[in-house]
């Protein structure tokens, strides 16, 4: 990862310095989220609801992601990252403290789904893209890559842990732990020095301006919102987080459960689920390398065929419940969850690069939390129609392909190195025109 050209060596570990925090506070919020998989069967034991209920609990969480991003963006952008993420953390502190003393379906909703689902997305992505679009601009997919990674991270270790904990002390406390390790993150975020953090490189910004990026009024930010929603790419962009959210989420939320169905322990289900986050935080690097070398569409293809593979694998369980097969998915679903998200943040900031990036891209996010809630809902519907896990499987091929689609008839999206080094050259040649006039 190449941080911008800086006068001030020192500044370039700022940069590393930022890229790291942002994948920490990813893995905050991504990790208490996707711990719902291993809460999912020992709820279902207690209250006795059906996988459609527990699966709608993730989906009001999805879809209060999705409502909340592009207000973290306004947030971020009127008020600086100390209030977004701040707001963000003591909300998830709240929400998952509050959850391990209810026991009414609706209370679910309102602490996991709409509380814990807001904190995420202040804490998540939207803040952190529009943080490192600050700092860096060669190998920027590479970048995204890295913070992104957190997506897995979280996964890795929250998952398994999560599982650890409720096998011992119970479900309710596992949601308390998981209240005590946001409550301790707050005061250190608040302390942060932020304004030097949102300033990025000094020498990237006029004299009076490195304090503090320039703000934009609430009407300005709506105003570049709707100007951005003008444009074909952010659409194409929605819609590849909506049909990527359906492909994988189908499935990947039921993993815990479905393994445990086909002989596995609840354990080795978790520790599975967590070992596809450990594999995604590769994968993510990984993707954003070779996005940035080979550029999007062969990335973004090639990806999404590993990932019907792992489907496959999964699919075969039911067939053939073997490490074999589990070991398959972790490897091609761990390896590419979430890999197309660096391309859609670089694609985003290449794009919408500007001071109402937040709200721009909060906008854009709405498209995951789609996604990743209706693909939840409809797994939880599929299976409890059905009775098995068939049509998860099915409906999970049909995304992938019309993710892929999506790709390949957008060329915006494909955004490959021949055409990055063209539009360098044509703004290196700008100034010289001008003169020369």
């Amino acid at each position: 990862m190449t941080p911008l050209p800086l006068a001030d060596k020192r500044v370039s570990w700022i940069a590393l310095a930022v890229l790291l925090l942002c994948f920490v506070l990813v893995v905050a919020s991504r990790g208490a989220s996707e711990s719902f998989a291993v809460f999912l069967l020992p709820l279902g034991v207690e209250f006795g609801w059906g996988r459609s209920e527990l699966t709608s609990i993730y989906t009001a969480l999805m879809i209060s992601f999705a409502i909340a991003s592009p207000l973290a963006g306004i947030i971020f952008d009127r008020f600086g990252a100390r209030v977004v993420y701040g707001l963000g953390i003591l909300m998830l502190a709240l929400g998952y403290g509050l959850a391990g003393q209810i026991s009414v379906l609706w209370q679910f909703y309102l602490c996991i789904g709409v509380i814990g689902g807001i904190g995420a997305a202040f804490v998540g992505l939207v803040p952190a893209s529009a943080l490192i679009g600050r700092w860096f601009r060669n190998r920027l997919t590479t970048a995204m890559g890295f913070t992104s990674a957190g997506l897995g991270f979280g996964g890795l270790i929250v998952a398994p842990s999560a599982q650890i904990i409720i096998d011992a002390s119970g479900w309710r406390f596992g949601y308390f732990a998981l209240s005590l390790v946001f409550i301790g993150l707050l005061p250190i975020v608040l302390l942060l020095p932020w304004r030097r953090i949102e300033a990025g490189p000094a020498n990237n910004q006029a004299p009076e301006s490195r304090l503090r990026p320039p703000t934009l009024s609430f009407r300005q930010l709506l105003v570049t919102l709707l100007e951005a929603t003008k444009v074909r790419t952010f659409w194409a962009l929605v819609l590849v987080y909506i049909l990527t959210g359906f492909a994988v989420y189908t499935i990947v939320l039921q993993s815990v459960a479905y393994l445990v169905d086909y002989g596995f322990n609840p354990i080795e289900a978790a520790g599975a689920f967590g070992l596809t986050g450990m594999m995604t935080c590769v994968g993510m690097v990984v993707t954003g390398y070779a996005a940035d070398r080979f550029g999007n569409l062969i990335t973004a293809t090639t990806s999404y065929a590993v990932t019907a593979l792992g489907v496959f694998c999964l699919m075969m369980v039911q067939f053939w419940p073997s490490w074999v097969m589990v070991g398959g998915y972790i490897l091609a679903v761990g390896g590419t969850l979430g890999v197309r998200s660096p391309m859609i943040q670089a694609i985003a900031l290449r794009r919408f690069a500007g001071p109402g990036f937040g709200v721009i891209f909060g906008a854009v996010s709405i498209g995951q939390g789609l996604g990743a809630g209706g693909g939840a809902l409809i797994a939880g519907y599929l299976h409890d129609l059905t009775g098995s896990y068939t049509a998860n499987f099915l409906w999970s091929f049909v995304s992938v392909a019309a993710a892929v689609m999506v790709f390949w008839m957008f060329p915006e999206l494909q955004d490959n190195p021949a055409d990055r080094r063209r539009r360098a050259k044509s703004q290196r040649r700008l100034p010289e025109e001008k003169t020369n006039d």
